[in-house]
């Protein structure tokens, strides 16, 4: 269970800075199908009467998804039980009410970003020598599922299987934890890390340190966790195995740390700090690792190409490459992405240029390849084959730019991916339960 939270955490860090909440994942169809329940005002104000004297336990799921389909269903009748609502004390109630409220008066829904200050002080707690740092925050008109399935997916029956497939991966956790919103995320990742902070002499030793800042339910989020694999850090609860560290430390903020690089001392050093303010030393090392990127973008990743990379594993035009800068905005067509590559000389950004053409060259070959294999899977790789027709490549003295611009229907892919492997496993699943009645053992399906 703890690393199925991991397909809906990546799903609300890439969709587009819209789906930002759990039940944002939720499709409302599949939702209530799975109640026999019908979508319709009258049984969704039902809903939220019928759970009104209790809590819903855990985390009011049922509760918050009628209150949204009212708002979906776009009935004046129910706005006099939403208005009601404005001032739950209840998690997420009062805001979903008033987006909902939205929703039926024709007006958009556009969540707050994450204060620039707080964004920073997220920055601040990461390692102090990065390989690669980088911060997503939510940013645009907020959106669930079902739109960016619409989007994605122009046959009916290919967009309700890939809702249901979404709703049976959501759902389990959802009933488990409640709901829980993602505001931003800050990530810092090392490679080659000072001694200071490493427990291994190994020089390749690596590891990256997450900070995601949004509204959880902490307490039922540690009760995911099994129960020996629970250590203390700090004062608090915390999971612990392979090498990976995850601390729901507060409702606002849950951290991950993996890898080699961070011993014990650093991780309660980071818990310490967690609602400390940022030292002058802390945002000096700050600046220096943010160096030529625009920290106002909705992302923003920047990555030095790491000593030992250049040396001994990077093509030459990689190797004499500085860093790789990476920002986004989001619009109404999509995340306009622009990929700067800061080399040490102008031939080495036009080679860097030819480097990448090749690249996407392969690409297109593998994916006429996949495409001939299983004609079925040509629909999942169009909008990818046109996001990398749309590629635009120019330098500008020692640096490579790229651009393109990433659409909700690019999402076709990974979802298609998805769907196919849940239902294998689902195919392998009952096997295995034939099988043990039969005693005889199973074979993995391959991927």
């Amino acid at each position: 269970m703890v690393y199925s939270m991991l397909l809906p955490l990546m799903m609300m860090l890439t969709a587009g800075g819209q789906a930002s909440d759990l039940l944002d994942l939720m499709p409302t169809q599949s939702y209530w199908q799975t109640k026999h329940v019908a979508v319709a005002t009258d049984a969704m104000l039902q809903e939220v009467s019928a759970t009104a004297a209790d809590d819903d336990v855990p985390g009011g799921v049922r509760r918050l998804m009628a209150i949204r389909t009212l708002g979906e269903l776009k009935d004046a009748k129910a706005l006099p039980a939403l208005k009601g609502l404005l001032d739950s004390k209840r998690q997420f109630e009062a805001d979903y009410a008033q987006e909902a409220m939205n929703a039926i008066n024709g007006k958009p829904t556009i969540r707050p970003v994450l204060d620039a200050a707080v964004r920073k002080q997220d920055l601040a707690l990461l390692p102090a020598q990065n390989t690669m740092i980088g911060q997503l925050s939510r940013r645009g008109e907020h959106a669930t599922v079902d739109a960016l399935l619409q989007a994605s997916f122009a046959d009916d029956k290919e967009r309700q299987d890939a809702a249901d497939a979404i709703a049976e991966a959501i759902l389990p956790i959802a009933e488990k934890i409640g709901n829980a919103r993602i505001d931003g995320a800050s990530v810092g990742a090392a490679m080659d890390v000072t001694p200071m902070t490493v427990t291994t002499k190994r020089s390749d030793a690596s590891g990256a340190v997450a900070i995601i800042h949004g509204s959880y339910n902490a307490k039922l989020v540690r009760g995911l966790f099994p129960k020996d694999k629970m250590t203390d850090v700090g004062g608090v609860p915390a999971y612990s195995d392979n090498n990976t560290t995850i601390i729901a430390a507060a409702d606002d903020r849950l951290v991950i740390v993996g890898g080699e690089p961070f011993d014990e001392a650093f991780i309660q050093k980071l818990v310490a700090n967690l609602n400390k303010p940022a030292t002058p030393k802390q945002l000096d090392d700050l600046t220096a690792q943010q160096t030529g990127v625009d920290t106002t973008k909705a992302l923003w990743v920047r990555m030095v190409v790491p000593a030992a990379m250049a040396q001994n594993h990077a093509p030459p035009a990689i190797a004499h490459t500085k860093d790789f800068i990476l920002t986004s905005d989001y619009t109404a067509d999509g995340a306009n992405l622009q990929l700067v590559a800061n080399c040490d000389t102008a031939e080495n950004a036009r080679a860097l240029m030819g480097l990448i053409r090749v690249g996407i060259g392969q690409i297109k070959v593998a994916m006429l390849g996949q495409i001939q294999r299983d004609p079925t899977q040509a629909k999942a790789f169009e909008a990818f084959q046109t996001f990398l027709a749309n590629v635009k490549m120019d330098t500008k003295d020692n640096s490579l730019i790229v651009s393109d611009v990433f659409t909700p229907d690019l999402l076709n892919l990974p979802l298609s991916q998805a769907i196919k492997s849940m239902q294998m496993m689902k195919h392998y699943q009952k096997m295995v339960e034939q099988r043990k009645a039969q005693n005889q053992p199973a074979t993995q399906p391959a991927h």
